[in-house]
């Protein structure tokens, strides 16, 4: 399971300067919180000499990745 985060902050002024004149928002999104890396196979196939299976195709969850984004509004 894939669990994603969102947390954001609004507050007039950036840094405590120009706080009548500008809105600020602060925001963190974070992927894949708990950075699961399970593997998933999408395609088997059977080996022609020995008829044993391996896997063809998979792919595994992207890693945990987080964005801090600052927008101002004037």
């Amino acid at each position: 399971m894939l669990f994603d985060a969102m947390l954001q902050y609004r507050t007039r002024g950036l840094f405590g300067f120009l706080a009548e004149k500008t809105a600020v928002t602060y925001q963190l999104n974070v992927l894949n919180v708990l950075d699961d890396q399970t593997i998933y196979i999408t395609k088997l196939a059977l080996d022609d000499i020995t008829r044993a299976p391996y896997i063809r195709r998979g792919f595994r969850e992207d890693p945990r990745n987080a964005a801090l984004t600052l927008r101002l509004d004037f």
